[in-house]
């Protein structure tokens, strides 16, 4: 069985302007992945990767005498998830599928963030890079997304869910304020002009 391991060292977490705090950043982003992971427990194997675990791996010690704490050895935090054959949104040759096609995707793509949130989880990190398409013809009826990489999250209560989920037009509010300009920006090689505005109406464009 091919596993994937994710490994969260703050050695290497890179912050350009030199402020922030690498451990404490490292300890968010391993929280985030596995509050995610629990949280969208019902999608694993389909929709996410597997999850294998959380486990402390024992890594060698940088050879620098500004090191805190001599030692031969350091822990860092490391996540096993299943192996997904398929293949990254992002190395797909948009030009190269038919409209028809581009419209399949993005409509699962669409889906997917909707399915994440319902169960709580807004994912901050949402991008082609992230989403992987499973083997299978596009154009096929059953096509199939899975995203992953959930260091960048927030969480939504039950309470909160509910109220963006509540009618036709609040979740298409909510849809709004999530592909108006940050989530439109991260997929326009995707997005198709008034593709937009066809499928979910000029809702989708408001300041909500």
């Amino acid at each position: 069985r091919k596993v994937v391991a994710k490994f969260f060292d703050p050695l290497y977490f890179y912050d350009e302007e030199g402020y922030l705090d690498s451990f404490a950043v490292v300890r968010r982003h391993v929280h985030n992945e596995c509050e995610a992971y629990q949280r969208l427990a019902s999608l694993q194997g389909s929709q996410i990767p597997t999850f294998l675990g959380l486990y402390l791996a024992a890594l060698p010690a940088p050879d620098d005498p500004a090191w805190p704490t001599p030692s031969s050895s350091r822990n860092v935090y490391v996540l096993l998830t299943e192996f997904v054959e398929g293949t990254v949104l992002g190395d797909m040759r948009t030009d190269e599928l038919s409209t028809d096609e581009r419209c399949q995707i993005m409509d699962e793509v669409f889906e997917l963030e909707s399915h994440l949130f319902t169960l709580g989880v807004r994912h901050d990190d949402y991008r082609p890079q992230n989403l992987i398409l499973l083997p299978q013809t596009v154009g096929s009826i059953g096509l199939t997304l899975l995203v992953l990489d959930f260091e960048q999250c927030s969480f939504y209560a039950e309470t909160e869910v509910k109220k963006w989920d509540s009618s036709p037009v609040s979740r298409t509010a909510r849809l709004a304020k999530r592909w108006s300009s940050d989530l439109s920006h991260r997929h326009s090689r995707w997005i198709l002009g008034g593709w937009l505005d066809q499928q979910y109406g000029t809702l989708i464009w408001c300041d909500a």
